[in-house]
Order: structure tokens, then sequence, then C-alpha cells
């Protein structure tokens, strides 16, 4: 997108809303003015056709879309709405406070927020949020509230705040803390803190008067704010330090009060015990017998190498033939992950939050367990580790019991969680319990070439293809024109065949550039959906969310029983001005009112991170980045080990070989490992198990 010029206004009157979309409020639609018609787009809370608005910004050309109007701020001239509804300002109805909010959203802009940062600093301060920024607009960056510091020094030089002030060089430090949690980093070394604040702090108006000085004396004034510096030169945010702290003394206390269980005879009860006609091997045997004989165990290895037969042993082992034996609770990150594992082993898995019994809406749930309402069983299992961040690991394991075992399964050399931590990996690198690494193939069945070529990709050799049949396939497409075509088109293919669109899902890595998910999305809704094409006809109407759309939910709703990442279809539409709208999701139906349409998104296509714990009969992945974004061979081993049946790559092959050979992206920075080192005596055995 390329900048045109200064800021400019424009003066206009709504006359179409080309797109709205409900997760963030961007909004592009048509302006009559004076002179022409203009394409405008940007965040705005509330807009109506025939609103008339005077807006602020720049003129942009979009290589695809053309030239359009990109918003930053602005006022509402006439509202269309008011005079539809006789809103006077003074009967203190839903309307007039719809209106005063959207008053107080425009003195905000007026500061130089935008609509985003608008929103969050008034859902945090109500009406007063003004007079906050303006007393110290530093303050909504230490409350974590949605304001960026570069918003923040923009006010703070027009109230006068010094260069050197307290607040500012505080607020630098801690966005900078912030920023890296964002990138799944739980610590920064302080070197490394300062150098990134004095990046924020030295533009400011091209004085460079600030020193390091005056950023180390900030770290220490913020120790006592929600920072930690600790005694090896690290900082941290308070909340993730003491997350990782709790993490290491929960294990540490389940491997102090476990007790192995009384008359449990494990032998005995795997040695007639058969997965899919065979024995469990000895390498398995010797896996289960540690999990019979140690407080903490982890399993790791990549798809097929034989993790969901040791779950179904070890179900055996503590339960019998009983499926609802409730010693053993068995939990997964997402709902698909979940029901995967029900499925595949005949046992009731829940996802952790519902295991823990979680209410409210995220990013403030309560649980019903805690440490003073702990589990109860006598093995926890948990499949999927590798997803599980620093946050809701704390959360998991202060809450098993005395006695319970704990068994965590998971696949190192997928991604890492999407929030912050490693929490698999540092375990593993810690020593500290005992590790089965399994590398045998079992699920190869001679003729899954994804299993296979998962293996291969992982260990850096290109995958054997067919180049338009069988269950792994590469078809070769070198413009991004081609590729985005060629996706649409395989899965049309896909859906006549006779698979359902949610079991035929694109993964891609990126949200943006040629070929990006939010070019994914148009292009595959345009062609699988007939709803969204007549609902284009109708003059005015927003393209949010239509009939049949593919949708994925973005949060944890607990109370409503949806999580982020499942994947519905809108059932739905309310005819009174499209207000709600109607989900199914597998077997249930959730309603979603206007407000809560913005937790969903389109899901035509997602990005890997979002499809991570779930399982597709296809995935369809397209192979098309530049060069300055590369996909790492993490990210494309994650996406063809979520197909069940096919996996279609359509792309370049330059880009596959480099997504191959590139090593894992940036190696995250935490503390989790040296806490549990710090506290043990002797490295435990790591086995390696293969046959």
């Amino acid at each position: 997108m390329v900048w045109e010029g200064q800021e400019q206004k424009i003066e206009g009157v709504v006359e179409k809303i080309i797109f709205r979309s409900a997760e963030n409020l961007y909004t592009v639609f048509v302006m009559r003015t004076a002179e022409e018609d203009q394409i405008i787009s940007g965040y705005f809370y509330a807009l109506r056709p025939g609103d008339e608005v005077a807006v602020f910004g720049k003129k942009t050309r979009h290589p695809r879309h053309g030239d359009r109007f990109s918003v930053m701020r602005y006022e509402k001239v006439f509202s269309a709405y008011q005079q539809a509804s006789g809103y006077d300002g003074k009967d203190g109805c839903e309307d007039e406070h719809r209106m005063q909010i959207e008053e107080e959203l425009i003195k905000l802009q007026g500061r130089g927020l935008s609509i985003k940062e608008a929103l969050s600093v008034y859902e945090h301060y109500g009406p007063e949020g003004l007079a906050a920024i303006q007393k110290n607009p530093y303050q909504p960056i230490m409350e974590e509230v949605g304001m960026s510091f570069a918003t923040a020094d923009r006010i703070g030089f027009e109230v006068g705040i010094l260069e050197e002030s307290s607040y500012r060089l505080q607020g630098a430090v801690y966005e900078v803390l912030n920023e890296a949690l964002g990138k799944g980093h739980t610590l920064l070394t302080i070197d490394e803190a300062v150098k990134k604040s004095l990046g924020k702090l030295l533009p400011f108006h091209q004085r460079v008067s600030v020193t390091r000085q005056d950023v180390q004396e900030a770290i220490n004034a913020l120790a006592e704010q929600g920072v930690v510096v600790d005694d090896k030169g690290s900082i941290a945010l308070e909340k993730a330090y003491r997350a990782e702290e709790e993490i290491a003394s929960s294990l540490q206390r389940i491997e102090d009060q476990w007790r192995p269980c009384q008359g449990l005879d494990g032998e005995a009860a795997l040695a007639d015990f058969h997965i899919n006609g065979s024995k469990l091997t000895s390498s398995q045997q010797q896996v289960l017998k540690k999990v019979i004989t140690q407080p903490v165990t982890i399993i790791t290895g990549g798809p097929g190498t034989g993790k969901t037969a040791l779950v179904k042993a070890l179900l055996k082992v503590f339960g019998g033939d009983d499926k609802n034996c409730p010693q053993v609770l068995l939990a997964a990150p997402t709902g698909r992950a979940a029901r995967r594992l029900t499925e595949l082993c005949g046992y009731e898995a829940e996802t952790i939050h519902r295991l823990l019994g979680a209410k409210g809406i995220e990013p403030y749930p309560c649980f019903h367990h805690d440490r003073d309402h702990p589990l109860k069983g006598d093995l926890l299992i948990v499949d999927e580790f590798s997803m599980v961040d620093i946050f809701l690991a704390q959360k998991l394991l202060e809450t098993v019991p005395p006695k319970m075992g704990v068994v965590l399964l998971g696949d190192v050399c997928q991604l890492s969680s999407v929030g912050p931590g490693q929490v698999l990996k540092d375990i593993i690198d810690s020593e500290r319990f005992p590790v089965s690494v399994l590398t045998a193939v079992f699920r190869q069945e001679e003729t899954s070439g994804i299993v296979f070529n998962a293996h291969r990709i992982n260990q850096g050799d290109f995958p054997l293809v067919h180049q338009t049949s069988g269950d792994f396939s590469f078809e070769p497409k070198e413009t991004a024109e081609k590729t985005l075509e060629a996706v649409v088109d395989s899965v049309r293919q896909c859906i006549q065949d006779g698979y359902d669109i949610n079991e035929v899902q694109v993964l891609f890595p990126f949200y943006k550039g040629e070929v990006g998910i939010n070019l994914l999305n148009q292009r595959l809704r345009a062609a699988l959906n007939p709803t969204f094409e007549e609902n284009k006809k109708q003059p005015g109407a927003a393209e949010i969310f239509c009939l049949g759309d593919k949708v994925m939910q973005t949060i944890n709703h607990y109370d409503k029983e949806v999580f982020n990442g499942n994947i519905g279809t809108v059932k739905s539409v309310s005819d009174e001005e499209k207000k709600s709208i109607e989900v199914q999701f597998d077997h249930r139906v959730v309603t979603y009112t206007e407000e809560e349409q913005k937790d969903l998104v389109l899901a035509y296509a997602v990005t890997i991170h979002k499809a991570q714990g779930s399982e597709f009969s296809v995935v369809v992945i397209p192979v098309y980045w530049s060069e300055r974004r590369k996909a790492a061979k993490s990210l494309l081993y994650t996406a063809v080990t979520r197909a069940r049946e096919k996996v279609l790559l359509i792309g370049r092959k330059k880009d596959l070989m480099r997504s191959i050979r590139k090593q894992p992206g940036q190696v995250r920075s935490t503390g989790l490992k040296r806490r549990l080192g710090k506290e043990t005596s002797k490295c435990r055995e790591k086995v390696l198990y293969e046959e």
C-alpha cells in the first residue's frame, strides 16, 4: 500500500457500505462528495448509509483494489440514525447511550487515537477516558488498555510532558515487555530491554537527550509496578514471571506428593493388550512402566509414532474395561483435539478449560478448579501439550491433587503455543522428568503419504508427491493469481466429491500478501457461498456474515461453550437488519448478537497457528510467499500433520524448498527451564524409543 501526500480532510455522505468487519469494525464504504464518489476505508464505531461525516487521513493505493482514502479519525456531522429514530438526546434510552459513546470516541480520536484505541480506552475508563489520557497518556500502556506508545507519545508532546519524564520512560519499557510477550517471550535480558526501549524513546521529535542510564532507572522504578528484575540480569512482566514460577512450583509439589497407585499391576494388565491386532512393543511397554512408576512423564513424537496407542494402554491399566472410570482424566487444549482423542480412545476427553470448569469470557475467565479446589483422580493425561502456554499451564498444574500422576503428550517439532512461553519444550530441556521420544512410525499403513512426508519435511527432505493424485500431492503454480484459482478449484472439487465444507480446510501462515488469509477468504467465499453474491446486490448491505458462511470463533466464551478455533457454519440471519445470527458448531447451534459477532471471523481459510490441535479430512496449503516472509519448516510441518485423508500443496516449488530448508523462527526467551533446573540435584535420563 502506497501513501500519497499529507493528511487531508474529506466531507461527504455515506452512500453504500461495501464491507464491515464484525471482528474489528474495519469498514469500506462509498462516500458521495461535492466533487466525486470516493472509496473510504478505516475503523468506525457506528456508520450507516445517509450519515454525513468528515474523515481525516490520506489517499492510498492498494495493489489489488486501487485508490482509496484511508481514515485515521473521523467526525460525525449528521446521523441518519438519529433522524430515523427521532433521537433528541433527552430520553435516556439505549439510542442516547449509543450516541454518547460515539461522541466520547470521537473526542478521543480528536486526540490522535485510532478507533480501536479509543474503544479500548473508553471500555476501561468510561467517560473519564479523555481526562485520564491527558493527565498521563502513558498510563493506559501500564494498565494494558490497548493504546500504543506512539499514540501516547503524540499526546504527551501536545500536553507538555517532558522527554525524560518517568511516565514516558516507564511506558516505553512496559510496551517493550508487552510486545515481547506477544511474540512468545516471557522475559528479556536487561540489556535487550534497554536497547529496545531506547529505540522507542529516541525519535521523540528528533531530540536524543534520553540515555541508557535514564532507562535503567525507569526499570528499577518499575520493579515495584508489575515488573520483575531477577538476579540473572533478566526482566519480565510480573504476570509472566509468576506463571513460570508457579508452573515449576506445581511440578515440584506433584513430584514430592506423588505415590504409586496401590494394587496397580501394569504388567499383568498389558500382557494381553493389543492395538490393531498387535501386542505392544517392548519399547512401548517400557514407556508405560515409566508412567506407572514416575509422577510426571513426557511422551513426544511425530504423527504415527504410537502416542494414541500408549494412551489407550494407559486407560486400560488405570480403568480396566470401564470407559467411564473416573480415575483417569483425559484432556486437550482445543475442542477439536478433545473430540479426536475421544473418537480414537473411546474414552471421554475434555478441553482443558472445560476440565477446569471455566466460566465467563476471555480475557477474564474464572475457574471452578484451582489450588483450593483440585481435580480428582489418579492420572491426568494431556494431549497436544505443545499448544499450552504459560498461563493455561499454570492454571492446570495448580489443580493437580496429591498422588495424581501427570502424563504430557505432544510434538515439539510443531509450532510453539500461540500464547507466551514454550512449556513442553522447557520441561523437556530441563531434563527434570523422564522423557520418551518416539521415533518408530506405526501408523504408516504402507499407503499413507501424509505421515511419511510429514517426517521427511521434519528431517529437511523434500516430500515424495504425486503431481495431482494420491493422498499427498503438489500442484505447481508460478503466479499468485494462478495459485489462488487452483486453491478455489481444489476446494470446490473436494466438496463436489462429497466432503463437507468444514472438513476441507485451507491453511496459510500469513494474513496479508498476494496470497494471504484475507484474500483467500474473499475468493473462497465468493466461489462457495451463493448467498454472499445475492447479499452484495442489496443496496447498502454490509458484507458481514451471510447465510452459509464458514466462520471461526476467535476467543474462548465459556458460558456459550464455544472456544477459540471452533469452526462452524452460519445457519440463520435475523431479518431485523441482520442484528443476530445462528452458527452451527458440530451438534450445537449458538446465537450471536450484533456485538458478539466481533468474536467471529471467516474461516474458509485460517492460519496454521489457528489450526493447531485440529484435524481435517483434507488440508489445502497454498505455497506462495515472499523473500521477506518465508514460512518456517515448523509451519509447513504443522499444516501437513493437520490432515487425516489428503494434503494438497499448491504453488511454487522454490517456496516449498525454502520452507523445508528454513530453520524454525526466532527462539523464544523463557525462564521455565532455568526454574525447573535450579531445584533438581540430578538430571533424569532422556529415553529414545525406536524399533
